[in-house]
């Protein structure tokens, strides 16, 4: 059931990372308070309510896929000590702050969720703090490859597979734009479905690595 596979999660998180989870409730209140109240008011027969109603349920989506990812990060990498000894060259005060600097990144896509404002009349804000949420292990993985970590290959899978997401986000944005020319509205609807699909095909894996780590967690130790 759903209450079992959060149960599963919530043993096997790391407490590391549970700490951080008011950084999560911040980014997830702030287009709640906005989208919430423009419903009540407009309706769902209103286009920039059915926007933020979507980019809402994708955002949801997202941050929790990153959540999730990020805690099985720093559970591998700094807490679990079956897998901790294989990164010695680790840094966590550097990994702290690309995590927080990234949730700040997510807090920031929260406060464009209400807007409509486009740059240049055709790119929202919402969609462009989104493709660099997408990009930004990019940035993560560079400085871990320059330092020589031992985590390049673990952040590189995970960049790569956010890179993909972008390339198929931007090219379903071109595609509505130029080839089917459709307003920048029906485009932006469009182009973040990719994230969508991606971030629930992404959840799922994650979740059963959770899963597996549940049961090593409850594997009784023979004397």
């Amino acid at each position: 059931t759903v209450h079992e596979r959060f149960a599963v999660f919530e043993t096997a998180a790391p407490r590391d990372f549970k700490g951080r989870s008011p950084w999560l409730s911040l980014a997830i209140r702030e287009p709640l308070v906005h989208v919430i109240p423009h419903l009540i008011t407009d309706g769902m027969s209103n286009w920039q309510v059915q926007l933020e109603i979507w980019r809402l349920f994708v955002f949801l989506i997202l941050t929790v896929r990153f959540y999730l990812g990020s805690g099985l990060y720093f559970d591998d990498v700094y807490v679990n000590s079956s897998t901790k000894g294989k990164y010695s060259r680790r840094s966590y005060p550097i990994d702290f702050l690309s995590g927080l600097l990234h949730f700040l990144m997510f807090f920031a896509c929260a406060i464009a969720l209400s807007l409509h404002q486009r740059i240049g009349t055709e790119i929202s804000y919402f969609l462009a703090l989104l493709v660099l949420i997408l990009l930004y292990d990019n940035i993560w993985w560079l400085a871990r490859y320059v330092s020589n970590f031992d985590t390049i290959k673990q952040i590189r899978e995970w960049s790569n597979y956010n890179n993909l997401t972008t390339i198929i986000t931007v090219a379903a944005l071109i595609a509505c734009r130029v080839g089917f020319r459709k307003d920048p509205v029906f485009s932006e609807h469009m182009a973040i479905f990719p994230v969508l699909a991606f971030s629930l095909y992404d959840i799922k894996q994650l979740m059963s690595r959770y899963e597996i780590r549940e049961g090593e967690i409850n594997q009784p130790t023979h004397l």
